[in-house]
């Protein structure tokens, strides 16, 4: 029966499959309890609406959908071609004597399951599954979750598939003993030290997620967790420590009076994407020598919601100095770490606004 709101949130277990779903008609704004579970998907607000009760529209994720099947026959049938130590794992994981001290929600082993299925499974269970790539040099998969569902033991069981593997055979290119972790921000980065398999606390022993008699193995393996300016730009170093000289013979260290990361400094500038008000906060804030302030993006990779988040910066930067009183601001995009100098001394030149 439709109703209006949802006097029960919660309706399925979540150590099992989830078995009922609450669907939504965004027509009438109302719930039914349905059998079976929610096709993956997500929602994006109504064409150009800005109001906080949209009801939004569902888009599906065919490909997830696709998958989630093939996994779940591929589970029942014994995980085929799986390697012996990755089926070590898979029933240390599941085993109900570990139920007691430690148990897996399923959202956390589906995830696993889909990354072994991806690498291990015979390929024949892969026959008609397509997975886009970005043309870069190394195959990247993402495994979606929601806050809260456990993301850093499912990358602590995912490196100790990989690592256990290689250890156990060397010549497997499948896997690898090393690991490389990149956290989004400082913050993050701290708390995944628990991914360091010699590390106190780390959530092998934690969660026992390895049997003990595999621990020494593990540890022959290397996790390097790294923040993902430090790793892909080292932009710190490149803005404090840089002593390039161009032609005409001024150093970029000349050029920058003071820099910070802006990280918990509470600059942020607020735009709109896809009907949805959120905040942007640039990478790093630069004063140079000649007084202009400089807010510094350090960017790979373009994307739509990217040249939103600028469009908008670029609106700040001018409303900003058009009111004066703030000194001149100016802001630029750097695709590549070399091009950081050249922006320190050509700002106004760089992509600048305002």
């Amino acid at each position: 029966m439709a109703r209006a709101v949802i006097d029960r949130l919660i309706i399925n277990s979540p150590y099992e499959e989830p078995e009922r779903h609450w669907r939504y008609a965004r027509e009438t704004r109302t719930f039914d309890l349905a059998e079976g579970r929610r096709p993956a998907g997500y929602v994006v607000a109504s064409g150009d609406s800005k109001a906080f009760d949209d009801p939004g529209i569902f888009v599906e994720i065919p490909l997830v959908n696709q998958i989630r099947p093939r996994v779940r026959a591929w589970r029942e049938a014994g995980y085929p071609g799986v390697t012996g130590i990755t089926e070590r794992l898979l029933e240390h994981w599941l085993d109900p004597e570990e139920f007691e001290s430690r148990r897996f929600f399923f959202c956390q082993l589906e995830a696993i399951e889909t990354l072994i299925w991806l690498v291990e499974a015979p390929a024949a269970e892969r026959v008609g599954i397509e997975i886009p790539g970005d043309g870069g040099d190394f195959l990247r998969q993402c495994c979606k979750m929601a806050t809260g569902s456990g993301k850093t033991i499912v990358m602590a069981m995912a490196i100790a598939w990989h690592i256990l593997n290689k250890v156990a055979a060397p010549q497997d290119a499948r896997f690898s003993r090393h690991v490389l972790v990149i956290a989004p921000g400082l913050t993050v980065k701290s708390r995944l030290a628990v991914l360091e398999p010699a590390g106190a606390g780390n959530y092998f022993e934690a969660f026992n997620i390895v049997p003990s008699a595999l621990l020494d193995k593990l540890r022959q393996g290397k996790v390097l967790i790294r923040n993902w300016h430090a790793l892909d730009w080292d932009s710190e170093e490149q803005i404090r420590k840089r002593r390039s000289v161009d032609k005409r013979g001024a150093k970029s260290d000349d050029a920058v009076a003071a820099w910070v990361k802006n990280d918990h400094l509470g600059f942020e500038v607020l735009y709109v994407y896809r009907g949805v008000v959120r905040k942007y906060r640039p990478d790093f804030l630069v004063r140079l020598a000649k007084g202009d302030m400089l807010v510094l993006e350090t960017k790979g990779h373009d994307t739509e919601q990217d040249r939103v988040k600028r469009r908008y910066l670029d609106e700040w930067a001018q409303a900003v100095n058009t009111r004066g009183g703030f000194g001149r601001w100016r802001w630029a995009v750097a695709h590549h770490p070399g091009e950081i100098r050249d922006i320190l001394m050509q700002g106004q030149e760089a992509g600048a606004g305002g």
